[in-house]
């Protein structure tokens, strides 16, 4: 979840314009799970509200470093995901 974190915030905070860019490159750059196609990819695989309950369960445990970002609570809201419309 920490990579996927990041790469959330990446595009949130506009460091990365792309989000198919930020799938290749975490999969070929820090190998993140290939079969998932990448940390939005996998977003999409388990659903946003899983991504959410996952960051909340985490930052209960952990600390604010795992709080999801507000892209993904929008995502959520809107019934959308990254590729597809949920």
């Amino acid at each position: 979840m920490t990579q996927t974190l990041e790469a959330l915030r990446a595009l949130e905070e506009g460091v990365l314009e792309d989000i198919r860019e930020g799938d290749v490159g975490a999969v070929l750059g820090w190998g993140f799970q290939p079969w998932s196609g990448g940390p939005f990819g996998w977003v999409d695989m388990i659903g946003t509200e899983r991504a959410i309950n996952i960051c909340e369960n985490l930052t209960e445990k952990f600390g604010p470093r795992f709080i999801a970002p507000k892209l993904l609570y929008n995502l959520e809201r809107l019934g959308e995901g990254f590729y597809i419309k949920m």
